[in-house]
């Protein structure tokens, strides 16, 4: 019998959740929806601070009846330390001792205080033609894990799973079947992550320090306008250079640009490093992916293809449910939601 349980993602201005139910190979939507986060909250150690988080959890359960007690989460990526390594292309009962000592040059804490874990992402060579594994390497603070596990503890909620936002990204949009290296770019409130799979599996994850909230802000700094109205301004003009003699565009250029540039340092180290593994593609998720103008400007300024993503596909939705405009910003929280084949 499959266990009951439901995603819930933390967001830096949502938490998301989400309830499915699996009958056969399909997932049925029982249930999802979000409560804002507690500003400053997410991460913080102060006591008030950890006790509103709690209760927008609480908050969250009670409006959406959730009637199981049982919880995946995910960790947000900026949270996260993960890092493309090299290790010399030694066998499989010398790897995990060459991954060890290499990590210790790239992960900034002692190695007993993380959870640490590894994969093979393919072979590369040195100047000298020398041959080494490309190793996708995570680390997370034991400290941070308890954190979350107190968090949901105290809501009265059972922890199963705790994962990175990337490895959800990867679960919710690979469903599609398409196994060929793709980019996907998740663009929220106060970050974006980049998530790069390949045969349905993630082998690269960061965090970019930059989001929607950003946009917004921008054009409020710009234009001397209240919050509000500046993101009104952003959702009807956005990247299209055409409207308001381009103003918003100029506005609105050098913080996508800042995205960019490390969306362009992921897909270089790939085509220096590991070419059989460069993307082909840019998969947009998130509630800033629909910014006007934004795919167009990415195809121009990328040279690759550029899709939406929907993480719905192959969700059963009732007759009576329906989709919010902002859907894909729930690809987190649904790939959440489908772990159950691994729990």
């Amino acid at each position: 019998m499959a266990i009951e349980y439901f995603g819930l993602d933390f967001g830096h201005a949502t938490l998301k959740a989400i309830e499915l139910r699996r009958n056969g190979k399909i997932h049925e939507l029982v249930t999802f929806g979000s409560v804002p986060t507690p500003p400053g909250a997410l991460g913080s150690e102060n006591d008030d601070q950890k006790n509103n988080l709690v209760k927008a959890i609480k908050l969250l359960v009670k409006d959406l009846n959730l009637k199981t007690k049982k919880v995946v989460i995910s960790i947000p990526e900026a949270f996260v330390s993960s890092r493309l390594i090299q290790v010399p292309y030694v066998d499989e009962a010398q790897l995990d001792e060459a991954i060890h000592w290499q990590a210790k040059q790239y992960i900034p804490v002692p190695l007993d205080e993380v959870n640490m874990s590894y994969r093979r992402i393919g072979e590369s060579y040195t100047a000298d033609g020398v041959k080494q594994w490309n190793i996708f390497l995570v680390a997370v603070s034991k400290l941070l894990i308890e954190y979350y596990i107190t968090l949901l503890k105290r809501a009265g909620l059972e922890p199963l799973a705790i994962e990175t936002q990337g490895a959800a990204l990867a679960r919710s949009i690979s469903k599609n079947g398409d196994k060929t290296a793709s980019l996907i770019l998740d663009v929220g409130y106060d970050t974006a992550t980049i998530a790069i799979i390949k045969n349905l599996e993630l082998i690269y994850s960061q965090s970019v320090p930059t989001g929607s909230n950003a946009l917004t802000k921008a054009i409020a700094q710009d234009f001397s306008l209240e919050y509000g109205q500046a993101e009104e301004y952003k959702k009807s003009y956005g990247l299209d250079e055409s409207q308001l003699d381009g103003r918003i565009y100029r506005s609105l250029k050098p913080v996508v640009d800042a995205i960019v540039s490390e969306v362009t340092r992921a897909i270089d180290y790939f085509k220096i490093n590991s070419s059989e593994n460069m993307p082909t593609k840019i998969i947009l998720v998130g509630e800033g992916s629909y910014l006007p103008g934004l795919v167009i400007y990415l195809t121009q300024i990328l040279g690759l293809e550029i899709q939406l993503g929907n993480p719905w596909i192959g969700v059963k939705v009732n007759e009576q449910g329906k989709l919010p405009p902002l859907s894909p910003a729930y690809a987190v929280a649904l790939g959440l939601a489908m772990k159950d084949d691994e729990i």
